[in-house]
């Protein structure tokens, strides 16, 4: 098949029509086959038409929004950080406390989560539809022979893990995209009689 189709990509017209009908028959007699395969092992039951439903809650979120799983200051402070004052050495001891800027990242990696990961995960990645995801609840339904690998994906996503697929970076234990965005070209609106060099 994937011969067939790096041909397609190299044959004049009249050769891609060949092909292209060629491949069509190969479709036609692998679905023939998966479906004597599914007849054979069940026999009044297409597993196709089995759905799970995910019904899904981060664990102890609101342990995470009191501070209480949160560890002491030099578990987020780099080791380069070089500071001789005996004061700071016992600040580094002390627990880290949840202030603004830390219920801040927490609330935006949760929006980021339930906002932009999961509908991808679960509606790109993988054949599921979405019904809910807010923070760190999730539901949702997808098909009976890919829920486990879905799970999985969500699970490490949430715990900002390795993303099985590698599509995703896991960074700082968040999740992002590994193409970086080119920049925006940027517009300036000028008149003919405006000299452009002091502008560019």
């Amino acid at each position: 098949m994937q011969v067939l189709e790096d041909q397609f990509q190299n044959a004049d017209d009249d050769s891609k029509e060949e092909i292209q009908r060629e491949i069509i028959e190969i479709k036609i007699e692998y679905r023939g086959e998966i479906q004597k395969i599914i007849d054979k092992f069940y026999p009044s039951n297409n597993p196709a038409d089995w759905y799970v439903l995910a019904a899904g809650d981060g664990d102890s979120m609101s342990e995470w929004l009191k501070g209480k799983n949160l560890q002491n200051y030099s578990d987020y402070i780099t080791s380069e950080l070089s500071v001789s004052m005996e004061s700071f050495q016992k600040f580094l001891q002390e627990k880290k406390r949840m202030g603004a800027s830390t219920h801040s990242a927490l609330s935006r990696a949760l929006l980021d989560f339930s906002n932009q990961l999961v509908p991808y995960l679960t509606q790109q990645r993988y054949a599921g539809r979405l019904i809910y995801a807010g923070g760190d609840d999730v539901l949702a339904y997808t098909n009976l022979w890919e829920w486990d690998n879905w799970l999985w994906d969500i699970r490490q996503c949430f715990q900002g893990k390795k993303d099985p697929k590698g599509e995703f970076k896991n960074d700082g234990d968040y999740w992002q995209y590994k193409v970086e965005a080119a920049s925006p070209p940027g517009f300036i609106r000028l008149h003919q009689v405006k000299n452009i060099f002091p502008l560019i």
